[in-house]
């Protein structure tokens, strides 16, 4: 009784021999082919450059186009404001100024992070059939995506494209933000 609770507390079945069990190095053997055969299947299902960028470009457009109605309607308001002869503080119109400045990139941030964390696609990447995931294959947080589809694009496109371009001069064809966030676009 005693060398069976022993063997319990060291994680050994009383029940079966030690010739049924795995030795820790027979153990790491099969973890690391089974891990080589993932990455070999990422290896051969990664999205090409042209499915990439069509997938961003679409995402843009629809971007664009929300940010534009929203501007309008801003804009509208402004309008009427403006019309009802009431003065507009300055304390108000810098802040609006800053503030819609930098909407576009908490746009970014909340429709690449409800996507990606999501669905692991944005609408563009879902046209092109394709998907973004963890270098492990599991799903992005909602912060990491959004991070990537925000801060992640801005320092891509921040030298000329050079995080953009980067893909076809990197062995493992990735962009600056894959690299920075350790994600990877497939095929799906």
């Amino acid at each position: 009784m005693t060398t069976e609770i022993s063997n319990k507390s060291k994680g050994v079945d009383p029940h079966v021999s030690n010739s049924f069990q795995p030795s820790a190095k027979a153990a790491q053997s099969i973890l690391l082919r089974q891990l080589w055969k993932t990455f070999e299947d990422i290896k051969m299902n990664k999205a090409t450059f042209l499915q990439r960028a069509a997938a961003w470009l679409i995402d843009q457009a629809i971007l664009s186009i929300i940010y534009s109605l929203a501007a309008v309607a801003i804009g509208v308001i402004i309008g009427a404001y403006a019309d009802s002869d009431i003065p507009v503080p300055n304390l108000i119109v810098a802040p609006s100024v800053i503030g819609f400045s930098i909407a576009p990139a908490f746009g970014h941030f909340l429709y690449f992070g409800y996507l990606w964390s999501q669905r692991e696609r944005s609408i563009g990447m879902g046209v092109m059939n394709i998907g973004v995931v963890k270098t492990d294959g599991h799903s992005l947080s909602f912060v990491m995506a959004g991070l990537r589809g925000s801060l992640g694009y801005f320092l891509s496109g921040l030298i000329f494209g050079l995080g953009y371009l980067w893909f076809f001069v990197d062995k493992e064809q990735e962009t600056w933000h894959d690299k920075i966030f350790n994600t990877v676009v497939l095929k799906q």
